[in-house]
């Protein structure tokens, strides 16, 4: 009978560690290894219940170069000069990788560089509520999930709903899809061809020549669907960046919303051109608004001692 890893219950490449547990050897190498240097402190298993400390016999199972490593390993703390109450850290962050001594029996850290903390045990971001081994299960299913919606994006019988984020299967039929889940309840739609939510109301407008069956996706533009070789440029710029490509910045109501790579998804008042960030959109909103009462009171007292 085949072992089964108990991180990730894959049985392949399946080892039983000194303790007795069985892991396959990716799940080890994710726990114990960063940037080929292995943590001797925090080499145990990872089961709660068993934490016993592992050696070089484990070692020697999932690294080739064992020897070489691990004299780098034992030679650190002299190169360091680290006293017995401190170890040396590497950051785990792979875009940060900054160095520095913390507590040697620290179970978390927190990088003085980049800030993320960190949970020494198995090498995660810090889990609170969570044992090491479900943050492991966790990210393994994390992975499983990625891996499957990138080959049902890349799939032409299978989409994903916008809405409940299910997969949709369709074999025939035409592009303006009725989402069935039980979330959904047969009330949201969306196009197959681009996965843009929709209402019932645009079965045909979102589709060129009103054909769901064949014609393209139209392009929703300030509100109306326009033909992709027939898109209108903005008639306001973006402050920025100038870009009046209707494609990279996107009006909605009084606001312009630009993803070219200059600004990357900036936020601007189309009425005033300031830029604005999620905290001040709404008051900003609100204060043209405001503006825009009191001048349509004016304009009516204004009528008013015309009269």
């Amino acid at each position: 009978m085949k072992k089964t890893c108990e991180i990730c219950y894959e049985q392949q490449n399946v080892l039983i560690i000194e303790c007795g547990h069985n892991y396959c050897k990716d799940c080890l190498k994710n726990m114990f290894f960063h940037n080929g240097q292995v943590d001797l402190e925090t080499f145990e298993c990872p089961q709660e219940k068993c934490k016993q400390k592992l050696t070089e016999k484990t070692l020697k199972l999932i690294i080739e170069d064992f020897q070489t490593k691990y004299e780098q390993f034992l030679k650190q703390g002299i190169l360091f000069g680290i006293n017995n109450n401190e170890k040396l850290i590497t950051c785990l962050n792979i875009k940060c990788n900054s160095q520095f001594l913390i507590w040697k029996n620290a179970d978390y850290f927190k990088c003085q560089n980049c800030k993320m903390e960190f949970c020494l045990k198995c090498k995660l971001t810090k889990h609170n509520g969570q044992t090491c081994i479900q943050a492991l299960r966790l990210k393994q299913i994390t992975k499983t999930r990625l891996k499957f919606l990138k080959q049902v994006e890349n799939s032409s019988t299978q989409k994903i709903c916008p809405h409940c984020f299910i997969v949709i299967e369709k074999y025939s039929g035409c592009n303006f899809m009725t989402c069935q889940s039980k979330s959904c309840n047969s009330k949201k739609y969306f196009c197959f061809q681009c996965g843009e939510p929709l209402q019932h109301s645009e079965s045909k407008d979102h589709f060129e020549d009103s054909d769901p069956f064949y014609g393209r996706c139209n392009i929703k533009i300030n509100g109306k669907w326009v033909e992709q070789d027939k898109l209108p440029a903005n008639n306001v710029p973006c402050p920025k960046c100038k870009s009046q490509d209707p494609l990279k910045s996107k009006i909605e109501g009084n606001l312009l919303i630009c993803t070219s790579k200059q600004c990357v998804d900036k936020i601007f008042c189309c009425i005033c051109q300031i830029q604005l960030d999620d905290k001040s959109i709404l008051n900003h909103l609100d204060k043209h608004e405001k503006i825009k009462i009191q001048q349509k009171s004016w304009f009516e007292k204004f009528n008013i001692f015309k009269k």
